[in-house]
């Protein structure tokens, strides 16, 4: 997979509560695929976000999630394990 499990996408936003992937695929091995651009979620052009715990792990993409030209998101909690980076933001703004 090189595409976001969740996408949300330009003027999306909204209240998140316990966002919780695990890379559950089943017996799958991750590397067999996961390219390096898959999300677990991808906030791409969000405004208002709101995540309420937000743990997304284990992944073996670049990164697990991240927030990409969004503005005004708000993490209260998170949680995260493996190698990859938890929250990758690039030109977002009011990220909190």
């Amino acid at each position: 997979m090189g595409r976001p499990l969740v996408h949300v996408g330009r003027g999306g936003g909204g209240a998140w509560y316990n966002f919780y992937n695990e890379d559950a695929m089943g017996n799958m091995v991750a590397h067999d695929y996961q390219l390096p651009s898959y999300r677990h979620i991808l906030l791409e052009g969000a405004e208002r976000v709101r995540l309420y715990h937000f743990n997304p792990e284990h992944s073996v993409s670049n990164a697990n999630s991240e927030f990409l030209s969004s503005s005004h998101i708000s993490v209260f909690g998170t949680k995260s394990e493996g190698h990859s980076a938890t929250i990758w933001v690039r030109n977002c703004s009011d990220v909190y």
